[in-house]
């Protein structure tokens, strides 16, 4: 879709293609992504240039040509770009795979005891073996394990909070309350309860995504 998208701009710079019918065209991969796999980190890499591209119909002829030759040298690879935007995940696209997790948080939260199963539970997440990440589903999912295994010690039946590496950290001002509403937020996000932030930034025409809250 990278590749279609560029040679869409490119026809356009070339005077292949008008204004509208590119417009035209950036419509219909916004929606071929709306209705195929929005999670999927290949298509939502686009969607901040897909929306400054949404622009273009505003634009003045020596505006969107400026506009464009950045974008296209973005996708190209000859320059870099960053791009923002907001996102909470739909209904259909959440994923159940940390319920244990959270039920445990919460319980520990409320100042309940975990059984050691339960223990063993969090403990298993350390052997759990992280993929490299396929959709934003995944990068959360990832983001709130690593931030378990930053921040606590697990043996057969117990836990204790310590976070391992810091840098310029005061520990008396970063309590496990703390730590633990911080992974609480990003739990919502993954079950689509809570908006996040999502940055792409593109070097040598390859988009990376990360989250913050």
């Amino acid at each position: 879709m990278k590749r279609l998208l560029d040679s869409y701009i490119e026809q356009y710079l070339l005077n292949e293609i008008s204004k509208e019918e590119l417009y035209n065209q950036c419509v219909k991969l916004l929606h071929k992504i709306l209705n195929g796999s929005l999670m999927d980190l290949k298509n939502l890499v686009l969607w901040g240039i897909l929306v400054e591209l949404m622009e273009i119909e505003d634009l003045d002829g020596e505006s969107c040509k400026e506009l464009l030759n950045r974008l296209s040298a973005i996708l190209k690879g000859n320059m870099c770009g960053s791009f923002m935007f907001v996102m909470r995940i739909p209904e259909k696209f959440i994923e159940n795979n940390l319920q244990s997790l959270e039920c445990s948080i919460t319980k520990y939260l409320n100042g309940e005891r975990l059984m050691n199963s339960e223990i063993m539970s969090l403990h298993d997440i350390y052997d759990k073996k992280m993929e490299t990440p396929q959709t934003i589903n995944n990068i959360l999912e990832r983001e709130i394990l690593e931030l378990v295994k930053l921040g606590y010690e697990f043996d057969e039946e117990y836990f204790k909070f310590d976070i391992k590496h810091k840098l310029f950290v005061n520990t008396m001002l970063w309590t496990e309350k703390d730590f633990l509403n911080k992974i609480c937020t990003l739990i919502e996000c993954y079950n689509g309860k809570r908006e996040f932030f999502v940055q792409v930034i593109f070097d040598k025409g390859d988009g990376t995504v990360s989250v913050s809250v």
